[in-house]
């Protein structure tokens, strides 16, 4: 028996706690159109930066697929806890939505957003060059936000000024 679905929509789909990687792959290789966004950060563990991926809407991702035809498969597969709706009706996301989401998705793959404001004190970790994974202290911002003068307390209270670009908000 053929199963014929002509209108397909995107919805958001809730992922059992921790299985949104699982669950989305399981959706695309039946065949769903499926994005999940994720985001690359940097968190600061005894003085000593750790990357991590997650993803950009924790416990979410997004599938394109025929309502009428694919609604049991999605939700019966395995990771997803529910399709995302009221009163148990799913309910689609507008393309726009997932258009300006997509806009967020740089070319390595990962959402970047719209970097913090830094004030003075603010502690951060160097992501990219030869300081990479060092954790400073912002002493204040210099050419309307593009660098950064921060202190770097492992060379005895160094000043060093770097591109704002290179510096991940460290949440304390």
């Amino acid at each position: 028996m053929l199963n014929y679905c002509f209108e397909t929509h995107w919805f958001a789909v809730q992922a059992k706690p921790g299985r949104e990687r699982m669950a989305s792959s399981r959706l695309g290789s039946q065949g769903m159109e499926v994005f999940f966004p994720e985001i690359k950060e940097t968190r600061p563990r005894a003085n000593i930066a750790q990357r991590r991926i997650r993803p950009l809407f924790t416990g979410y991702f997004f599938a394109r697929f025929c309502l009428a035809n694919q609604l049991d498969g999605v939700r019966y597969a395995p990771g997803v806890l529910r399709v995302v709706g009221t009163h148990g009706t799913p309910t689609p996301v507008a393309e726009e939505i997932i258009q300006s989401v997509r806009a967020l998705v740089t070319a390595d793959g990962y959402a970047r957003l719209a970097p913090t404001p830094l004030r003075p004190g603010d502690l951060v970790c160097v992501d990219h060059g030869p300081l990479e994974g060092t954790i400073a202290r912002v002493e204040q911002e210099w050419d309307d936000g593009r660098r950064v003068a921060i202190l770097l307390d492992t060379i005895q209270r160094a000043r060093v000024l770097i591109d704002r670009k290179h510096l991940v908000l460290q949440e304390v």
